[in-house]
């Protein structure tokens, strides 16, 4: 069965058909039923999540966060095992010193 969705935002207004199968969860669905069209109303923040939503489920979102959690991981691991944010010297010259032989402790 066949279905016209009109998507009504306060900047755009989009008309979708999409098809729904006899055994799809129509009663839990957010779009209302008129005269013509169901009708799905959104406001701007809804609007931005259903666009996030769409490009976090994206191939290439996953690749790219995979490759910041593997980042983020080894400068967690950086930070547990050496203690970098807590050194106790003063001076750009001695914080860059002693956070460069904290990291050649880890790489060795």
């Amino acid at each position: 069965m066949s279905v016209n969705l009109f998507v009504s935002t306060s900047e755009n207004i989009q008309l979708t058909d999409f098809e729904i199968d006899n055994n799809s969860k129509v009663k839990e669905c957010p779009a209302k039923e008129g005269k013509k069209f169901f009708c799905l109303r959104l406001d701007d923040k809804e609007l931005r999540l259903a666009i996030r939503r769409k490009l976090e489920k994206s191939d290439l979102f996953k690749n790219h966060y995979r490759l910041r959690s593997g980042i983020e991981a080894t400068n967690s691991e950086y930070d547990r095992l050496t203690g970098v944010k807590h050194l106790r010297v003063r001076g750009f010259k001695a914080v860059r010193f002693g956070a460069t032989i904290k990291a050649l402790g880890i790489n060795c």
